[in-house]
């Protein structure tokens, strides 16, 4: 129930209430790959939505690491990566790189 709630308070545009969410709880390691990978692409959105840039872009290589072929196609992690690069003038190199990976034209 802890992974939905941090879903839906992004769903609800608000990153400060899923970034809080996702403090209070351990993901189990039972739960399937594909939720716990949509878990951390919610949580990724989240902190871009929260102002955290930096911990976003961690975060999307969380889920890479979890559910690469899910993360690589799902559509939220393409519109996070093209509002992070929107927000920065100068793109990181890791950012570069992870768009790059997910087939993103920045």
């Amino acid at each position: 129930m802890n992974i939905w709630s941090v879903g839906l308070a992004v769903e609800r545009y608000d990153g400060t209430a899923a970034v809080e969410r996702a403090r209070s709880f351990v993901l189990s390691g039972s739960a399937p790959r594909e939720r716990v990978g949509h878990h951390w692409i919610d949580l990724a959105r989240a902190y871009q939505l929260h102002g955290d840039r930096d911990r976003s872009l961690a975060t999307l290589q969380r889920a890479r690491e979890i559910s690469p072929q899910q993360t690589r196609y799902h559509p939220q992690v393409r519109e996070t990566v093209v509002t992070l690069a929107e927000a920065d003038r100068r793109r990181s190199d890791s950012l570069t790189r992870f768009a790059r990976w997910a087939g993103i034209t920045l």
